[in-house]
């Protein structure tokens, strides 16, 4: 769907990826230029706004993952954005300029295409979102042990 905010999207955006892998966080990456691309089929794409800090990346990056990527690693793993691209197929729970949460590899990127079912709705575009998704999951992990 295109609309007037579609139509101001630049060509390329920049993402925050692993190159190597290193304890120093600093020396791990890079930020890079990407082509930024339409939505497939069920996809939304998203601005982000706002992106969590995750030990997952410092983890990741210094490779104490056995199940780690190796590089590039797309890095972060929650944001808060919005929906400024949607997808053909997608249904009517989102729409152009809705605010959403989402969990999903990439985060620290100013775009990114994603599934329609891994992003939720938000009432609005504030950094207290980020942690909302990853809490239930931190606070399952942390009973699990």
């Amino acid at each position: 769907a295109r609309s007037a905010m579609a139509s101001a999207l630049p060509n390329t955006f920049r993402r925050l990826v692993a190159t190597k892998l290193t304890h120093n966080f600093r020396e791990a990456v890079e930020i890079i230029n990407c082509e930024l691309k339409p939505p497939t089929a069920g996809q939304v794409l998203i601005k982000t706004k706002y992106a969590g800090v995750n030990a997952s990346d410092i983890n990741f990056t210094a490779g104490r993952y056995k199940h780690a990527s190796k590089p590039p690693i797309l890095l972060g793993f929650e944001g808060v954005g919005r929906v400024v691209q949607v997808g053909p197929g997608v249904g009517d729970g989102l729409k152009v300029g809705q605010p959403v949460a989402y969990l999903a590899d990439g985060s620290f990127s100013e775009y990114q295409c994603l599934s329609a079912g891994s992003v939720f709705p938000v009432p609005s575009i504030r950094p207290e979102f980020v942690s909302l998704l990853v809490s239930g999951l931190t606070a399952e992990l942390a009973l699990e042990k």
